[in-house]
């Protein structure tokens, strides 16, 4: 699975943004991962720590 930045309309990827191979490792559900990462990095965006 390729992820990537759409943009508007979902077509290509937006100016200077790299595309990725996500692949799952393991049973725990790639989407867990996602969701618990972007947590993880917004809750260290909010404090200002990170």
């Amino acid at each position: 699975m390729a992820v990537g930045s759409g943009g508007v309309g979902g077509g290509g990827l937006a100016a200077g943004r790299r595309e990725y191979e996500v692949f799952q490792v393991g049973g725990r559900p790639l989407w867990e991962e996602v969701t618990d990462a972007y947590f993880r990095w917004g809750s260290r965006a909010a404090t200002g720590s990170g």
